[in-house]
């Protein structure tokens, strides 16, 4: 695979085109064009959907409005983020295949949800599981963000853990352990997981 992947890069480059085309090999960055690489290059990101922010990032310097193509959630999600350091652009999603293909404004999302929900979307995505992390049983997206629409008080902390360097405190443990309680008890005022777990099979019958 990885021998087939650096002969299309190369191969692209011999494409006669009067547009850009910029691409991967390993760690290096091409262009058909010359281009300044120094913000691409070398690139060693382990995901394509997290090398695509790089390239719009890139991108972001020379246009205004910008498609991305994928089939993949994860890379809305990034995208809607990445607006919050990219206000000026028209970012569109090329989403899906077949009957379900269908264009997303990214730019548009991020603005309906402001900067700082925007922030932690990648990071409220994979808390409530992802392609890497478990979801919590029996809870779907659509009960998560219910939830944390009640609870604007978790933003903060979800803040804090984007962060490249933070310290979560104890007060952010319990932040966060209620915002979990309330997925599955939200009725209740517990506050912590052991006490969730103890409402939520309280009324179950002994074995």
């Amino acid at each position: 695979m990885t021998q087939l992947l650096a002969f299309l890069a190369r191969y692209l480059l011999t494409v006669q085109s009067e547009k850009l085309i910029v691409t991967t090999q390993g760690p290096d960055v091409i262009s058909n064009k010359p281009i300044d690489h120094t913000n691409l290059s070398p690139c060693n990101h382990e995901e394509a959907d997290t090398r695509m922010m790089l390239h719009l990032a890139h991108a972001a310097e020379h246009s205004r409005r910008i498609l991305i193509r994928t089939v993949d959630t994860d890379v809305v999600v990034l995208s809607v983020a990445a607006m919050t350091r990219h206000p000026h652009l028209q970012l569109w999603i090329a989403m899906g295949a077949g009957k379900d293909f269908r264009f997303i404004e990214a730019h548009d999302i991020s603005k309906v949800l402001g900067v700082a929900k925007a922030q932690c979307l990648p990071l409220f995505h994979s808390f409530t599981g992802c392609d890497t992390v478990s979801c919590f049983n029996g809870i779907g997206k659509k009960t998560a963000w219910d939830v944390w629409s009640k609870c604007d008080h978790v933003t903060a902390t979800f803040q804090k853990l984007c962060c490249a360097s933070f310290e979560l405190t104890a007060n952010d443990m319990s932040v966060l352990e209620r915002f979990v309680t309330l997925l599955y008890a939200r009725g209740s005022n517990c506050h912590d997981v052991n006490s969730a777990r103890k409402y939520v099979y309280k009324d179950w019958p002994p074995n």
